[in-house]
């Protein structure tokens, strides 16, 4: 697992990033690290590189991820209640048994992710590509 004190470094910088406009910090690369178990509620995770991390039950709830890429993640039972999804890329992803309730999906990419067990109760899903064509 990635230490704490990295992920804290990491998030800072993403922060400054994106308030910045790009000018300081850099987007947040997590992919291939080990997410998994920690809560990151309400984190703004937006447009982040979260592509083949590890993130087994990871907490999300009201965090933002608009244009995140989790291609390939691995989120089974991750806890996204809430979470603004829109615009993101989930292909590939396993969100088995993951808690998307009133999560917003929008504009999502979500070829060959494995929703099985996944609750959506509520999740908006406009606009959603679950196919190539």
């Amino acid at each position: 697992m990635i230490d704490l004190h990295m992920i804290l470094e990491k998030l800072e910088n993403h922060q400054l990033w994106l308030i910045s406009s790009g000018k300081k910090g850099e987007p947040a690369d997590f992919s291939f690290d080990n997410l998994s178990g920690l809560n990151l509620s309400g984190s703004n995770l937006k447009k982040a590189n979260l592509s083949a991390t590890d993130m087994e039950a990871v907490v999300l709830e009201n965090a933002d991820l608009r244009e995140t890429n989790f291609q390939s993640a691995h989120m089974e039972e991750a806890d996204l209640l809430w979470a603004n999804l829109q615009g993101s890329n989930l292909d590939g992803a396993n969100l088995r048994n993951a808690n998307l309730s009133f999560a917003c999906l929008d504009n999502c990419s979500l070829k060959n992710t494995d929703l099985r067990g996944a609750d959506l109760r509520g999740a908006a899903l406009n606009n959603v590509s679950f196919l190539d064509l």
